[in-house]
């Protein structure tokens, strides 16, 4: 280390282990600040870890240790031959951590640089510095630098060297006047149209196969696509009522297609008897029953007919009677069972019965009609001097009283309040 070390402004209280961390910090920057000790990487080699790194993208951007940064800084110092660190603002450290504020000044007295021949010009600036030891060496270093103003001060700044700078810096020149403004020019590309002026549905659409109309080669039958589902269906779900179904649908399509195949239309009589043997046969299939054929039966006899009828609804009223009965059978056995389990594993005390029942009902109704009567009623009905001018005569027992304190409104506050 030096034997003269710049002051140091601002600093805190250090343990003895950031102490002498301090000092090889201390001791990198007395060697890379020095035109006579900074002969390069080798300098330095002794103070840095073996992977140590470096960061200064703005200012330094191809140095990546601090060997790179000792060389870079030993090419400045040509130039500048007498830079030197004035003082050092802060130094403070935490743990493996040293942070240094410093400030710096020079003079272009040395080499050229960038083909700019010595001016003399002298500039001071500032910079900051963030180290991390370990092991008694630097093992890190990340700098800012305030380049730009210290080349401002020493006349090195260019117009390509601008433009690089705030290239680096990652700066907008959208501030600063350009000096080749941008002129119109024609279009290389010809003319140009804007998107929605272009033609587009240039096409008629024309409706294809399986769409309807006169593309189809054959029109559907949706009645008898139907009636085909309807049977697949009940083919599945009930096996025994298919052929029932398929016999019904047959009928149903002989009846729309009106006369027969030998060109005889049916009379009333006959449709009407053939429909009703059609129902007996399906009631038959779905009750599980076989009926004997009555073959003997006078079909012209109208008697016969109404009683057929008759039977049919009556069987209906007793299916609909037996439905009604089980399902009651179902909800007593279900409240009954709910009972008995409320009975096993409820609380008594809780359980609702019809005197608490009522008195719940009674207590909220006596609670609604008092919220109802506070509702209407005004808050200024007890007062004394309300309405003094006009229906006074019709208020039954309240009467004017000239007196306060013989006033029915001071009798009932000094009831309610002090007595």
């Amino acid at each position: 280390m030096s034997s003269w070390q710049p002051p140091i402004k601002v600093s805190t209280a250090q343990t003895d282990e950031e102490k002498k961390n301090i000092a090889v910090v201390l001791d990198y920057m007395s060697t890379a600040y020095s035109p006579e000790n900074n002969k390069g990487r080798s300098s330095v080699s002794h103070l840095c870890t073996p992977n140590s790194t470096f960061a200064a993208p703005t200012t330094f951007p191809t140095c990546h240790t601090p060997l790179d940064y000792a060389d870079s800084h030993a090419k400045v110092m040509s130039a500048i031959a007498d830079l030197h660190i004035i003082s050092y603002d802060i130094v403070f450290a935490k743990e493996g951590h040293v942070l240094l504020r410093y400030s710096a000044e020079g003079s272009h007295c040395g080499q050229p640089h960038n083909g700019i021949e010595p001016s003399g010009k002298k500039a001071k600036w500032t910079a900051a510095a963030i180290f991390e030891v370990q092991d008694g060496k630097v093992h890190s270093f990340t700098k800012e630098w305030d380049k730009l103003n210290m080349w401002k001060q020493l006349g090195w700044m260019k117009g390509d060297d601008i433009r690089n700078i705030y290239a680096s810096l990652k700066m907008t020149t959208a501030h600063r006047p350009t000096f080749d403004p941008a002129r119109g020019k024609d279009a290389q590309r010809g003319v140009a149209y804007h998107q929605r002026l272009l033609p587009a549905h240039t096409q008629l659409k024309i409706r294809q196969s399986g769409q309807g109309g006169d593309a189809d080669p054959y029109v559907r039958d949706l009645r008898a696509q139907l009636l085909e589902a309807e049977a697949a269906h009940f083919s599945k779900t009930n096996p025994a009522a298919a052929k029932t179904t398929e016999s019904t649908i047959s009928s149903k399509r002989r009846l729309e297609d009106g006369p027969g195949e030998n060109g005889e239309e049916e009379d009333l009589q006959a449709k009407r008897r053939r429909v009703l043997e059609e129902t007996r046969n399906v009631d038959a299939d779905s009750d599980g029953s076989k009926s004997d054929d009555s073959s003997e039966e006078d079909s012209d006899d109208e008697e016969d007919e109404t009683a057929e009828l008759l039977r049919e609804l009556e069987k209906i009223k007793r299916e609909r009677a037996e439905q009604k009965e089980k399902e009651e059978r179902e909800k007593a056995s279900a409240e009954q069972e709910k009972r008995e389990n409320d009975i096993a594993l409820g609380n008594p005390l809780l359980m609702p019965t019809k005197e608490t029942e009522t008195k719940r009902r009674s207590v909220y109704g006596l609670l609604a009609q008092t919220i109802v009567d506070l509702y209407h009623s005004r808050w200024d009905d007890d007062v004394v001097f309300r309405n003094q001018a006009r229906g006074t005569e019709n208020k039954g027992k309240k009467e004017f009283v000239n007196d306060l304190l013989r006033s029915d409104f001071h009798k009932r506050f000094m009831g309610k309040y002090v007595r």
